[in-house]
């Protein structure tokens, strides 16, 4: 998973596979927040990407504190 600059200073997720860069589709965006598939359906893919990237669930938050905590445990 990468990310490249796009127009307007956003930025485009892509997934890299058999050597080919592809966009990332708005139900990957939201199986990676935890959320329910279609759970932003009936507004625009560019509403969608807005909505989900500026957006944290408490499982991806959860997630991200234990990569930090167990990071810390391993410096010490």
């Amino acid at each position: 998973l990468s990310a490249s600059m796009g127009m307007g200073g956003g930025y485009e997720p892509k997934v890299e596979a058999n050597g080919t860069y592809r966009k990332v589709t708005p139900k990957e965006c939201e199986r990676l927040q935890t959320v329910p598939d279609d759970y932003t359906l009936g507004v625009s893919n560019t509403a969608r990407y807005k909505m989900l990237g500026n957006g944290w669930t408490v499982d991806v938050v959860t997630h991200i504190f234990n990569g930090l905590k167990s990071q810390r445990g391993k410096e010490k």
